[in-house]
């Protein structure tokens, strides 16, 4: 039979920790292994924690100083022993046929991963209930890269950018651990997943329960998290550059762009972040001559921008 490691790092939420447990206990598919990561919790997520430990020997322990989601994801991968490997949010869930549905499509297209969609949910009692019938798409790795830039009313083809969701082969997430210290670990992470694989599967199925926090949503992002955003998708740009994919990097680059852009006119971004990226379009001058020069604008003269950008608002 074949070991899933289900991995999860816990930080802080007590409040939605056992049910997502017990999500994973209630599968169809029992063949697997439960990896709590306990990154420093301050609350009594750890207790929590420990109690399930006690009652389940396929639930493994571990704590740790506090690190960031990617060290105890990357600390979790340390310890899995599973041929696959599954990323499960700590106040997320996963439907009760999420582990076999996916390894019934792993076996049936002999896939190095397969992803699956999301279901937001916002109430404590968000149930999951099987979608009916679903869609499924077979990728290799360069067409897999390609989806994850489709927009997301493309149901049908997308690959979410999120690590969760996904089955994913153990040897290709253990070659590619996430970058300790960034937010948006996913982002910098995920296409090299897909880039490494032979046989990618996604399916329209909703089988990973996602909690929209209506209380985060007021939050404003901090800048070294807008910066991180923009750092993952660089190095995703310069990766595919540096492997001679060209369309892959074209789409990065329009990617990068266009969320560059964004932070540009939302003033969000420090002048380190717009001078590194100035430099980088600066070298890749065929794209985004007119974001190079805002870019230009916006590092140089500050004020300036500022300026045009009133001057914008108050003659539109």
């Amino acid at each position: 039979m074949t070991l899933i490691s289900v991995i999860i790092p816990v930080y802080n939420t007590a409040h939605y920790l056992s049910r997502c447990i017990t999500s994973v206990l209630a599968q169809t598919y029992q063949i697997f292994e439960v990896i709590l990561v306990d990154d420093g919790s301050t609350d009594n997520s750890l207790d929590i924690c420990r109690k399930f430990s006690e009652t389940d020997s396929r639930i493994k322990l571990y704590h740790k100083e506090n690190g960031g989601l990617s060290s105890a994801r990357n600390f979790g991968i340390e310890q899995s022993s599973g041929e696959f490997i599954v990323f499960l949010d700590s106040d997320d869930m996963i439907a009760s046929f999420f582990l076999e549905t996916m390894l019934v499509l792993q076996k049936k297209y002999n896939a190095d991963i397969v992803s699956c969609l999301f279901k937001s949910f916002s109430s404590e009692d968000g149930i999951i209930e099987p979608s009916g019938n679903s869609y499924e798409k077979i990728y290799d790795g360069r067409a897999a890269c390609k989806a994850l830039f489709l927009p997301d009313f493309n149901r049908t083809e997308i690959i979410l950018t999120s690590a969760c969701g996904k089955l994913i082969k153990s040897n290709i997430v253990k070659k590619n651990l996430f970058p300790n210290g960034r937010n948006h670990e996913d982002v910098a992470t995920v296409y090299k997943y897909l880039y490494s694989s032979v046989s990618v599967v996604s399916t329209t199925k909703e089988m990973y329960l996602y909690f929209f926090n209506r209380d985060g949503i007021t939050k404003k992002p901090s800048k070294k998290t807008l910066s991180d955003d923009l750092w993952a998708r660089r190095e995703r740009a310069l990766f595919f550059n540096s492997k001679g994919e060209k369309s892959l990097w074209k789409l990065s680059l329009y990617n990068y762009g266009a969320l560059l852009l964004s932070y540009l006119l939302n003033e969000s971004l420090e002048q380190e972040e717009l001078k590194e990226s100035y430099s980088y379009f600066h070298k890749n001058s065929c794209f985004f001559s007119l974001l190079k020069w805002k870019i230009f604008f916006a590092y140089n003269f500050p004020k300036l921008s500022s300026f045009f950008k009133a001057k914008k608002r108050l003659f539109s």
